[in-house]
């Protein structure tokens, strides 16, 4: 809850740490598509599909939802977290 308060994850939310990481169950499209291998169109998909199944748990959560090369996944493991909705 901590991290969530603080706005760890949310490069989008002005005076918000900078930790290198993005929130995927609460960042909007346009910060998920900063992240490595994630273009407009699947960061559209992501947010689709969060919205569908209420957040993601982990990164392979997200790459079984959203059938994510395994690639793509491993390059999103250091980047991302995925904290409550």
């Amino acid at each position: 809850m901590l991290a969530r308060e603080m706005g760890v994850g949310r490069p989008d939310i002005a005076g918000t740490p900078d930790v290198g990481l993005v929130d995927v169950n609460n960042a909007p499209a346009s910060a998920l598509a900063k992240l490595p291998g994630v273009d407009d169109a699947l960061a559209t998909r992501i947010v689709e599909a969060r919205a569908q199944v209420g957040g993601f748990s982990s990164v392979e959560d997200l790459g079984i939802a959203l059938d994510l090369a395994g690639n793509l996944v491993e390059d999103l493991r250091d980047v991302t977290v995925f904290l409550p909705r």
